[in-house]
């Protein structure tokens, strides 16, 4: 029986092949390595304009789940809520909020249940790296949204440290009545803040301008 032998030449070619391979898987990992996302305000598809407030608010509670995993830089809600119907490409927001991810999706609210859908989107490639959709009383909501933060956070595979993995774990059960107090609130603060801003910008655009005509 003839004994087989793999001579030096064949072994030195398989290994640089092999090596090559891993190189380049290696790259390609790095490349789609997430350290920064933008959460894009949620689409309200319920069919009501006046559950506009809830998908505001439940943006902006998924913003502030992500914002609690240091490892992660999370843009905040006044720099995301700029493209709010924005029919912009999503690699062109990446460019303008500078970030590795683009998390996108939308809310149904129908009576006291709550449905919601996400993804989490190379803008680059313009492909998914996770998409789910979860569903649940309006009194357990905050509960979903810590499972959508905790599921991104799963998805990115960031390190966290345990309090951050127990912070997006945590379950809530608030009142429905209070809670829509609550997020309606909010949501009239914050566009009343908007205005507030605007106004200051056209009046200090108005000065400078008063200024450049003297």
């Amino acid at each position: 029986m003839s004994d087989y032998r793999i001579g030096p030449q064949p072994l030195a070619s398989f290994l640089f092949f092999d090596l090559s391979a891993w190189r380049g898987h290696s790259a390609s990992a790095k490349s789609h390595l997430i350290k920064s996302l933008a959460v894009l305000p949620l689409r309200n598809v319920s069919g009501d304009p006046a559950q506009e407030y809830f998908a505001d608010s439940m943006t902006e509670e998924l913003i502030t789940d992500l914002s609690k995993i240091s490892a992660l830089r999370v843009t905040s809600d006044v720099s995301s809520v700029r493209y709010k119907n924005s029919q912009k490409p999503l690699q062109q927001i990446s460019q303008e909020l500078n970030v590795n991810a683009i998390v996108k999706g939308s809310i149904l609210r129908v009576g006291n249940r709550v449905r919601i859908f996400a993804q989490l989107i190379y803008p680059t490639s313009d492909s998914n790296r996770w998409a789910q959709s979860y569903e649940g009383d309006l009194q357990d909501v905050l509960t979903l949204q810590s499972s959508v933060a905790n599921a991104i956070a799963s998805a990115v595979q960031i390190k966290m440290t345990s309090e951050e993995m127990a912070s997006l774990k945590y379950a809530r059960s608030v009142n429905r009545k209070a809670l829509e107090a609550s997020l309606e609130g909010r949501y009239h603060l914050q566009k009343w803040n908007e205005q507030q801003f605007r106004a200051r910008k056209e009046v200090s655009n108005d000065e400078e301008l008063s200024k450049a005509i003297i």
